[in-house]
């Protein structure tokens, strides 16, 4: 999308930045409010820190549910990116 509109670029760094806050490095998972926890789950990122936390702290293996979360969450994004890029990429050369 950066081809078409350049200020994309601002966009998805801004959200990286939000995402980044989001992910439980600092503080645990316990903390956030129950109403929460199904759609933190939903950030890739967050899961697959929540599943490191529950392997190197923990000494447990991660929840079925995160792993199947951060998987259907992973390749709906893989499937969207190949998607737009193939309807886009026949109009690369008029733009660059």
């Amino acid at each position: 999308m950066n081809v078409f509109i350049r200020d994309i670029r601002y966009l998805v760094e801004s959200v990286n930045t939000v995402l980044f806050w989001l992910v439980p490095i600092v503080y645990s998972f316990a903390i956030v409010p129950p109403a929460y926890k199904e759609l933190y789950q939903l950030n890739p990122v967050a899961a697959m820190v929540m599943a490191m936390r529950n392997i190197l702290l923990d000494g447990v293996a991660p929840a079925l549910s995160l792993l199947i979360k951060l998987t259907a969450c992973s390749l709906a994004m893989l499937g969207i990116g190949v998607l737009v890029f193939r309807r886009l990429k026949p109009r690369f050369y008029d733009y660059l």
